[in-house]
């Protein structure tokens, strides 16, 4: 599989925030703690991918200060003990990275000439570090059920779930054009390094096996110029994206081959994918792979598989990359002519799953928490117009 290593990311998040420490800009804090004119504050969202930046400190260094030097040294700390940065990287960057996750990033800066050296300020600790946005927050960051449906012209919409009880608030043209592409997912947020918001997005494929990501705009659209993620994806006859499936704060993709192999593409925003592992055999049973995120409550991510046989199956990840155990949790899928989940619909705070049946009604099987359900209600009509729903 051709590498992705042309789309660099922190390359880009690298340049804007350098430019931005050059020049004063704010990008906008997002600490806990709020940033006064006069005090230092850690700027950059606390994702792993993204980078943090110490902001205000120019204004009170600028008297020693030179084009060469900005008068003064960073020190990183996580949870209050000292950190180095990453060697390739800029000392005034820190790139969040897994270690980082749950942790507090802070910072003491040291004046770094004879007239400032003994001028020692501390910052205050940034807010916790969390994982990459998953898909359950939806296109438009509502946190509940969006999905995407693409019509068989290759027409795209958007339903956007009522965020008060069960049923849709609005639906919106995407645009057209949207056929063109065999294969879609809806991965979460990939484009960690993007600083206008934590954004899901799309993947999209075309006939060659090449694949495209489209970075989302934060409103229900998207961007067309994301550039090429990786090529010879051909091979492939199902492609989902998980979430973060091996526990490092990413989100990830498995893809499952024709010999019925499972593979696992950790996404590493710093150099693209990570080395693939093979996470399952004999997947070829299975016409269907559903994503539901952390469906059994033990805070992994799971899968959910429909075999030829009609059975819903649910794969309980480890955390690692890897499975803690399986069990039927359905029969009688085989009715269904499409299977996926988005999320909460009826806001208990638990996965949900939606299925189209063979006479065009969206159903909508609602989770436990706990790997089992709890009911089911229709949610819409005419519904088989659609032939790709994320």
């Amino acid at each position: 599989m051709a590498s992705v290593k042309t789309r660099t990311r922190f390359l880009k998040a690298w340049v804007t925030l350098v430019a931005a420490l050059a020049t004063g800009a704010t990008l906008g804090p997002t600490s806990a703690v709020a940033a006064e004119a006069d005090v230092p504050w850690i700027e950059g969202r606390t994702v792993v991918g993204n980078a943090l930046r110490v902001s205000g400190a120019e204004a009170i260094y600028k008297d020693c200060s030179s084009l060469q030097d900005p008068g003064y040294k960073v020190q990183w700390l996580r949870d209050g003990h000292p950190v180095e940065t990453r060697p390739d990287h800029s000392e005034y960057l820190y790139a969040l990275e897994s270690d980082d996750l749950g942790s507090r990033i802070s910072a003491v800066l040291t004046g770094s000439t004879p007239v400032c050296g003994s001028r020692q300020i501390t910052v205050a600790a940034s807010d916790a570090i969390r994982k990459a946005v998953p898909r359950s927050l939806g296109f438009t960051g509502s946190n509940t059920v969006e999905l995407l449906a693409r019509r068989k012209d290759g027409t795209m919409f958007l339903y956007l779930a009522d965020d008060k009880g069960k049923g849709w608030k609005d639906s919106r043209l995407v645009g057209p054009g949207w056929g063109s592409f065999t294969h879609l997912v809806a991965p979460g947020d990939l484009n960690t390094s993007d600083f206008w918001g934590e954004i899901n997005d799309v993947l999209v494929w075309s006939s060659s096996g090449s694949v495209r990501l489209l970075p989302g705009t934060g409103d229900g659209g998207f961007q067309t110029g994301g550039g090429e993620f990786g090529s010879g994806w051909n091979v492939f006859n199902q492609i989902v994206g998980p979430g973060d499936f091996d526990g490092d704060g990413f989100n990830d993709l498995l893809a499952r081959d024709s010999s019925g192999n499972l593979y696992l593409y950790p996404i590493n925003a710093y150099e693209g994918w990570l080395p693939r592992t093979v996470v399952g055999w004999g997947w070829h049973v299975m016409d269907a792979i559903i994503t539901p995120g952390d469906f059994d409550g033990d805070g992994n991510v799971d899968l959910l598989a429909r075999d030829k046989a009609g059975q819903l199956l649910l794969y309980r990840g480890d955390g690692k990359g890897g499975w803690a155990g399986s069990d039927v949790v359905g029969w009688g899928w085989d009715v269904m002519t499409q299977i996926g989940s988005a999320g909460d619909f009826n806001h208990d705070g638990r996965a949900d799953v939606h299925a189209v049946n063979k006479d065009g009604n969206l159903v909508m099987y609602y989770g436990n928490g706990a790997g089992g359900w709890l009911g089911a209600d229709i949610v819409g009509w005419g519904w088989d117009i659609f032939d790709t729903i994320l």
